[in-house]
């Protein structure tokens, strides 16, 4: 047992770093812009060299069930991403090949869980904190929320007709809620 305990301990010792998601600065913005509204439009931020992941894009308006790709693609670096809401909590994160950039600059597509504003952190890889430029932080719409569901309540429904010849139509529930209450016993 203690020969166990002796291994764990020096396996431990020979790990020098293991990083995850950087620490949140939330005081310092380098950037506060409203986020896209049209499909495909962008909006950039370039945090000054001081501080570097010390400093903030901060997206006002980020709207609930959007998708938005935020990257540091062609930047050079070996970067760390953080998506923070206001409170501080970390809701997205990625260091290396995400969904836009291959290799080692950080890229997210987020869908905010809520609309609002949320931060976006840029690091180098390790947490690097030291004066650094990090490149850009590139924010764009690439897909718009999806609709309001309507017809939601199953008293008034769109009755679905069987049809003699036989073709097929995809539906789905999702985006459904539940039903108002007790439906009439008259559906």
């Amino acid at each position: 047992m203690i020969k166990k305990l002796l291994f764990l301990f020096a396996i431990g010792l020979s790990v020098s770093s293991i990083h995850a998601q950087c620490l949140a600065y939330t005081a310092n913005t380098a950037c506060t812009t409203a986020a896209p509204t049209v499909l495909g439009n962008s909006i950039t931020c370039t945090p000054p060299a001081n501080n570097g992941g010390r400093r903030n894009f901060l997206v006002t308006n980020m709207i609930a069930g959007a998708t938005y790709q935020v990257s540091n693609c062609g930047s050079g670096y070996d970067t760390q991403m953080t998506i923070r809401n206001l409170a501080g909590v970390a809701v997205g994160y990625n260091d290396d090949n995400g969904p836009a950039c291959l290799g080692t600059a950080a890229s997210i597509d987020f869908v905010p869980p809520a609309t609002g504003d949320y931060r976006i952190q840029l690091n180098r890889w390790n947490c690097a904190t030291a004066n650094n430029l990090n490149g850009d932080i590139v924010v764009t719409l690439i897909a718009d929320p999806a609709p309001p569901v309507t017809n939601d309540e199953p008293c008034t429904a769109i009755p679905l007709s069987v049809n003699t010849p036989c073709s097929f139509s995809t539906f789905t529930n999702a985006g459904a809620t539940g039903s108002m209450g007790v439906p009439a016993p008259t559906c």
